[in-house]
């Protein structure tokens, strides 16, 4: 094989595996996510957005559409909810998807949330969150 096809080849698979999600790639996104979260900074967390993000949860009359909306959410949560936090569970990550539980806590809250969300990573950015979340019912 000549030196020119080998080259052609070599940048060929780098091009591909550059341009693969590695399987860290959403788990460090979301760890990322998490981190900004609890240190309640907007900002880093709408940068983790994609343009055309997608974030769908119950608690939501409608999904919320693109990185301002999304960050308008989190702030309307930090601002009733100052002291809020989340403790990370358990982040399952596979290519660009990771499934993510989590514990909110809160003062304000009458006991700790628990929440599951499902990510879509795209280059580094969220693409799509759907998050759900258990509401406690009376002890039996």
């Amino acid at each position: 094989m000549n030196r020119s096809l080998l080259a052609a080849a070599a940048l060929a698979v780098l091009a591909a595996c550059s341009t693969t999600p590695r399987v860290s790639d959403a788990r460090d996104v979301v760890a990322g996510l998490f981190e900004a979260f609890n240190r309640h900074d907007v900002a880093a967390m709408r940068a983790l957005y994609a343009p055309d993000a997608v974030h769908i949860s119950p608690a939501f009359c409608s999904p919320k559409r693109g990185p301002d909306e999304i960050a308008s959410v989190y702030q309307g949560l930090f601002t009733s909810l100052p002291d809020v936090h989340d403790e990370v569970v358990q982040i399952l990550a596979e290519g660009e998807h990771a499934a993510v539980r989590f514990i909110a806590r809160s003062k304000a809250l009458p006991q700790p949330l628990l929440l599951a969300a499902f990510i879509q990573v795209r280059d580094g950015r969220i693409v799509r969150e759907e998050t759900f979340y258990d509401v406690p019912g009376p002890c039996r």
